[in-house]
């Protein structure tokens, strides 16, 4: 069990909620909806610290879809059944955790794309192994761990550090601690103030809105421009009339969670191999870096190379985009997918 300075930095660069499941007698014990660090640092000693010797799937989460609470936190059943996705404690034969953002869209504006996952394989009757299989090889830059009544299952790339496995390097070190672009950590004992900020919450709390978020947030006065900038979109709105029917009755934080999942999961992948097909500049491929389009990219980046793209000359960033396309595959049945 690693020691709790290195879930802490696991929690500041996902400060959305936790759990960890474990196997006993051949069944997942789920315990998750850790939502403050305090209490979960009262569950490490309580609880994590004498898990040494069992299989045990820990999750700290920074959402993509469904609310920031208890129920869509991970670990997540293998089920079928809706209600037992969100339990903050359950046994059952099948479990999982997942980190990236899945290519699938949820039934259920409510829930997260890793629970519909869940519920899918519940559905298709596949066994752990047979969903190994045919997801492995498509995983792309996601990382996905199963666990059943006998073994852990991994899919995708995943870090080995003294017979632990992480999903990406932010366990190594604390994302608040460093600067703005990952360029090292700064010694004062008020760091943030060489920031802007006055406080330690106000700099945390800009991190997680802009960095891991990648929103743009629009607030209720501002529904009837993002009304506008969407309806001009033909491909955008061709999904919304085949996947949400609903979509003029949505807040405006609805709307928003929809348009930039969209983005994020599908219109990336498909305008970037359009834009990338010629060679471009440093600039073309500094504007692309930064822009809605490239979000996964950006992720990808930030969570394999610390972010460091400032420094790195025009032949690393490049050699970085052929990288993400080789790693990043789409391959769904999908509506949005499609187009």
């Amino acid at each position: 069990m690693p020691e709790l300075s290195i879930f802490e930095n696991c929690w500041e660069s996902n400060p959305d909620g936790a759990g960890y499941a474990v196997r006993k007698d051949g069944q997942c014990h789920i315990h998750k909806g850790i939502m403050d660090w305090k209490d979960f640092e009262k569950v490490y000693d309580s609880q994590l610290k004498k898990l040494n010797g069992y299989d045990v799937l820990i999750h700290f989460r920074i959402h993509t879809h469904g609310g920031v609470n208890k129920e869509n936190t991970h670990p997540f059943p293998i089920t079928n059944n809706v209600k037992q996705l969100g339990k903050t404690y359950t046994v059952c034969p099948r479990c999982m955790i997942h980190n990236g953002v899945l290519p699938i869209t949820p039934r259920k504006n409510s829930i997260s794309d890793t629970a519909e996952m869940a519920l899918r394989i519940a559905e298709s009757g596949l066994t752990s192994d047979k969903v190994e299989n045919l997801i492995g090889e498509l995983i792309g830059t996601n990382k996905i761990a199963l666990m059943n009544g006998v073994k852990v299952y991994l899919m995708g790339d995943w870090i080995k550090d003294k017979g632990v496995y992480y999903s990406n390097k932010t366990y190594s070190y604390s994302i608040y601690s460093c600067g703005y672009w990952g360029k090292g950590v700064v010694s004062t004992n008020e760091w943030w103030k060489e920031y802007g900020y006055d406080s330690y919450e106000d700099y945390r709390r800009d991190w997680s809105d802009a960095l891991y978020k990648n929103r743009t947030h629009y607030g209720v006065d501002e529904e009837k421009f993002i009304d506008e900038y969407t309806e001009g979109d033909e491909d955008f709105m061709a999904y919304v009339i085949a996947n949400e029917p609903e979509w003029e009755s949505y807040s405006a934080d609805q709307k928003e969670e929809i348009y930039n999942a969209y983005y994020g999961a599908y219109y990336d992948m498909e305008e970037s191999g359009q834009m990338f097909a010629k060679n471009i500049t440093e600039r073309e491929l500094d504007a692309y870096y930064e822009s809605d389009a490239g979000i996964l990219f950006k992720h990808y980046v930030e969570d394999h190379y610390q972010g460091l793209w400032e420094e790195y000359s025009y032949a690393t960033k490049q050699s970085l985009w052929n990288e993400f396309k080789k790693n990043f595959k789409l391959n769904v049945e999908s509506t949005a997918a499609k187009k």
